[in-house]
Parts: C-alpha cells; sequence; structure tokens
C-alpha cells in the first residue's frame, strides 16, 4: 500500500492544535444533548423478530414476492420509528411522528404536537421537549387516556415514549440515543463550517441499547435500514470536494460511545484522498485518521473488504443484527478487525484528550 498521504501530516495537526479552532471544535462537542429550531432526529428500534438482513439471494424466505425481496435485500424496514419535526409539502411540522407505537400496536403513524420546545435560533434538550396532554385525549391510545386522565399537564418526550412502548432506558452512563451527533468540516485557511448531509438519527434494540451504525443519508421520513456504509453525497453536493479549490480537508465528529475504535458498524472514515477525520468520543479522547493517497480502484478495495467482514460476521449469527451487536466480544473483535483492514488505506493517530 501506498505510505504516502495527502495532506500533511504538519499541517493538519498544526491547525487542530490552535487555539480557536479547538475551541470552535469543543463548543460543538458541548451540543451534543441538544437539538436546535426545527432540527429533525429520528429515533428507530429494532426487535429481535425484525432483525435479519439479506445479503444473498438464496437467503430471501419461501413465499417472498419480488417487491419484498427488493425491499429485504441489503436492507430491513424499520417498524418503529419517532421522528422529530416531520416534514411536509409545507415543511417541517412541530410535533412529533409516530409509526409503530401504542401498547397495543394498533396504530400506524400519529401525529404529536409539541408543546414546550425552542423558539427560533434556540436549543433544547429532548428531555425538556414536551407533548401536551390534549394529544393523548384527541387522538391515540386508550390505555394511556385511561392512565392519564388525571395528569392534564403536558409530558416529556422520553416520558411519553416509553410509555407508548419505545424501550428508553431512564438514564445512560454510555450510548445515550437522545444525542445528537455534532461535527464540521475546517478548511485549511482555518474556517469551519456545519454542512447538513445527514438525518439525526439513534437505533436502539430491543432493550434500549444505542447500536451504533453511522450516517442515515436517505430522507428523514424514509423507514428502511441500509446496511452499507454512507457515501457522503450531498457533502460533496456542497463543494467540499477534494478536487477543489482546498489542498486538504479536515472532518471532526462526536461519536456516541466511549470504545476502543470509535468505529460505527457501517461507515468508515472520510475515504477520499486531502481528506482527515477526526473523531472524539464523550471523554473528549479523539482519534485522528488520516486518507493516503490511494487510487479509485484502492478505495474500492477497501469497500469491498470491509463489506465482505460485515457479512461474514454477520453470518455468523445468523444474519440477526441484534445477536452480533448484543455479544459484545464478537462486536468488539469485528471492529478491531475493521479497524485493521483500514490502516491500509489510512494513518491512525490516538490524540488522547482533546476535549474537556
Amino acid at each position: 500500500m501506498n505510505e504516502r498521504f495527502g495532506p500533511n501530516l504538519d499541517q493538519v495537526e498544526r491547525l487542530l492544535g490552535e487555539s480557536r479552532i479547538k475551541a470552535a471544535i469543543s463548543e460543538d462537542m458541548q451540543r451534543v444533548d441538544v437539538v436546535d429550531h426545527k432540527e429533525q432526529w429520528k429515533l428507530a428500534v429494532i426487535k429481535p423478530d425484525e432483525d435479519r438482513v439479506i445479503f444473498q439471494a438464496g437467503e430471501f424466505d419461501d413465499g417472498m414476492g419480488i417487491l419484498e425481496k427488493t425491499n429485504r435485500f441489503g436492507q430491513m424496514p424499520l417498524k418503529h420509528t419517532v421522528l422529530l419535526y416531520p416534514g411536509t409539502i409545507i415543511g417541517k411540522q412541530e410535533g412529533l411522528s409516530i409509526k409503530g407505537g401504542g401498547v397495543k400496536r394498533l396504530y400506524p403513524t400519529w401525529m404529536y404536537l409539541l408543546d414546550s420546545k425552542p423558539k427560533k435560533g434556540e436549543s433544547m434538550r429532548i428531555e425538556d421537549y414536551t407533548i401536551g396532554a390534549v394529544a393523548f385525549f384527541r387522538r391515540g391510545i386508550p390505555e394511556l387516556q385511561s392512565s392519564l386522565s388525571h395528569m392534564p399537564q403536558s409530558m416529556p418526550i422520553p416520558e411519553f415514549l416509553q410509555k407508548l412502548g419505545f424501550p428508553l432506558k431512564e438514564s445512560y452512563a454510555d450510548g445515550d440515543p437522545l444525542n445528537l451527533e455534532r461535527g464540521g468540516i475546517i478548511t485549511p485557511d482555518g474556517a469551519v463550517h456545519h454542512p447538513e448531509f445527514f438525518v439525526q438519527r439513534s437505533v436502539v434494540d430491543d432493550e434500549g441499547n444505542l447500536i451504533v451504525l453511522g450516517h442515515d443519508e436517505g430522507a428523514a421520513m424514509e423507514d428502511t435500514l441500509k446496511m452499507q456504509p454512507a457515501f457522503y453525497k450531498k457533502l460533496a453536493k456542497q463543494g467540499f470536494r477534494t478536487n477543489g479549490p482546498f489542498p486538504f480537508l479536515v472532518r471532526y465528529r462526536s461519536h456516541p460511545v466511549c470504545d476502543e475504535t470509535m468505529l460505527p458498524i457501517l461507515d468508515v472514515p472520510m475515504s477520499a484522498n486531502g481528506w482527515s477525520e477526526l473523531v472524539i468520543n464523550p471523554q473528549g479522547k479523539a482519534r485522528l485518521f488520516i486518507a493516503r493517497d490511494c487510487s479509485d480502484n484502492q478505495w474500492a478495495e477497501m469497500m469491498s473488504r470491509l463489506q465482505q467482514l460485515l457479512i461474514d460476521e454477520l453470518g455468523r449469527k445468523g444474519n440477526h443484527l441484534l445477536a452480533f451487536t448484543k455479544d459484545k466480544d464478537h462486536l468488539n473483535d469485528y471492529l478491531k478487525r475493521k479497524e485493521v483492514i483500514l490502516r491500509d488505506y489510512f494513518v491512525v493517530e490516538d490524540l488522547g484528550k482533546f476535549t474537556n
């Protein structure tokens, strides 16, 4: 593998060492627990009987039609979702759209209007968003109507979702699904940009544990989980291209859990010449991934190797995603083997404590 890499390592490290840059990054890292005005956030729950991934034609169930096979190949339907600020043809609505909720799962998708919410230019923790009590009685779930008839006040979103059967825990020591990813792009002149190129999404299992997959590049209302890494097409359309005016670009992002590799199950660092990626965990520790100078064929080779690794490891669990993610030893071994492959295409540096 070519040992050369696009951006000068000294230039990248010098840029990240500037106090102004570090302060901007730290400020973003402190905002992982708040949602901006009309910023969309999606929560999806995967249950054990809904977690099988199909990667090959021979794995389809008997009786599946052509349309169902198409919708299941390399992806799985999300039957239990929550979307904050769902979009319509007239814009984003100040409400919470819920699919697959309900104690008896009798109702498909319902919209609940927000009571407490941030104003334009403001931010608020999801725990502080509330659903007005009137929504419980106007539409929805009889079980909630009877149990909440003595509660005329509004209810925080997490508590409301728990009432609807979403398995959120009372608190999280690590991997809080109510947190968002924060990050940005740094250009060589020291400018910090915050492009929007993915939907904020948290995926949890039936016990409320966060599954760190990577980015959702689909439409916010899309209810399908694609088992493939993000390709960052929206990011490229916004002008942040390696063949553009910049000799190198640094992307930084938060990572939701304190694990060793700081890698999601699906996504990879920015896989193009001239890019570096700084990843920061909740403790403020950081890793830097610097892309080597690779040909298009080499980048394609990397993706093929990673795809085969994922297929092989999921195959050991009968292609059941939850069996894979709940086996922490197996998952950690997979992420370490993923890093071994990535090191053929990236220079990886552990930076230690980077933010407070």
